[in-house]
């Protein structure tokens, strides 16, 4: 993109020079002066243009990938949050500054590890949350492999938040967590201990699959390594648990 308005700020220059009708021998002293705050003022257009409102990455720094998974809950607010993750390696916990308000989360971290041979980075974001969460409820937790937090959503409802960020955009940097993601419809549903196949005959070469769960289920825990109590309890579930790596 910027090797195409190179392009275009050296042909403004040729045309600028051939209107103005400054021989070779001639000083441009004062076209190239005009010409410069041109180019200063068309590069700041041009950075302008392409700022993002609600992500902006620190100075000089490079900005983490963010992973993110969300429940929702208009009664409960435990099952009421955002699992975010800023997936770096070797955090410096000494260098580590974090800062969550009701609307809006800050980070700034350097990553690297002498030890390792692991070059050091300074990585930070700001970005503004899509909707409101209530910081005194969130939780965070540093690990080795990552950043994690549980962000507690202030509104309750069953809705999930579209995105994470406020002001919608495309960014390869913020992706769903796929380990610890489910949809809308499925936040609540039990799991089947026959995985859907309900009351139909699983084809295993012949295998009655139903007299087989029976059989297993009568032979107690020493016979199913306690897979009836575990169907048992699955009756009991209200919804996916939390992923393990959150509080």
């Amino acid at each position: 993109m910027f090797g195409e308005h190179r392009v275009i700020l050296c042909e403004l220059m040729r045309r600028r020079l051939r209107d103005t009708g400054v021989g070779p021998r001639q000083s441009r002293g004062p076209i190239l002066k005009s010409h410069g705050t041109i180019i200063e003022s068309f590069s700041q257009n041009l950075i302008e243009k392409n700022k993002t409102p609600s992500l902006s990455v620190v100075g000089m720094t490079l900005h983490p990938e963010i992973l993110w998974a969300q429940r929702s809950s208009d009664v409960v607010a435990e099952k009421n949050v955002v699992y975010l993750t800023v997936n770096l390696l070797d955090i410096i916990e000494s260098t580590l500054a974090y800062e969550l308000t009701s609307s809006k989360i800050s980070f700034k971290a350097r990553t690297g590890n002498a030890k390792k041979g692991v070059e050091e980075k300074d990585y930070a974001f700001d970005m503004e949350l899509f909707g409101e969460v209530i910081p005194e409820e969130s939780k965070i937790r540093l690990s080795s492999r990552s950043f994690l937090l549980t962000l507690r959503k202030k509104e309750k409802k069953l809705e999930f938040w579209p995105r994470l960020s406020k002001v919608e955009q495309k960014s390869a940097l913020i992706k769903k967590d796929f380990s610890a993601w489910v949809e809308e419809d499925e936040q609540d549903v039990p799991e089947d201990p026959d995985f859907g196949m309900g009351s139909a005959m699983m084809d295993c070469g012949g295998m009655d699959y139903e007299k087989m769960m029976g059989d297993l289920r009568r032979a107690g825990p020493s016979g199913s390594s306690g897979l009836a109590a575990n169907a048992d309890s699955d009756s009991d579930d209200d919804g996916p648990p939390p992923p393990k790596d959150y509080m």
